[in-house]
C-alpha cells in the first residue's frame, strides 16, 4: 500500500512538472541501548521503521524552506495515524477505568 501511495504522489508531482528527488540513507553501524543498527539489518521491519521514523522526526524538527511535497504528505499521514491510535488507546483505557482523559 505504501508503494502504491508513493507512486501516486510521484506521478502527480511529475504531471505537475515538479522536481522529484530520491535520496538513500547510508550509514555506519551504530548502537542505541544495546540495539544494533546496520545497513544489513534494514530488512528487519522494526529496525527499518525506527530509522524511517527517526528521519521523519528530524526532518519535521528542521524547518527547511521548500520541504519536499511527498515527505510532507507522508509525514502528515503518519501524524494523523498516530493521533488516531492515541485516541483509540485512550478510549479503551477510559472504558477500563484506567484514565480520566
Amino acid at each position: 500500500m505504501t508503494n502504491l501511495r508513493l507512486k501516486l504522489y510521484f506521478d502527480d508531482a511529475v504531471n505537475q512538472k515538479r522536481h522529484v528527488e530520491l535520496q538513500a540513507l547510508v550509514f555506519d553501524p551504530f548502537q542505541v541501548n544495546k540495539v544494533n543498527f546496520a545497513m544489513e539489518l534494514l530488512g528487519h521491519t522494526h529496525i527499518r521503521r525506527m530509522l524511517e521514523n527517526l528521519a521523519l522526526v528530524w526532518l519535521d524538527a528542521v524547518e527547511l524552506p521548500g520541504s519536499p511535497l511527498i515527505l510532507n504528505r507522508v509525514l502528515e499521514q503518519d501524524k494523523d495515524r498516530t493521533n488516531k491510535h492515541i485516541d483509540s488507546a485512550r478510549s479503551h483505557l477510559k472504558q477500563l477505568g484506567l484514565t480520566d482523559c
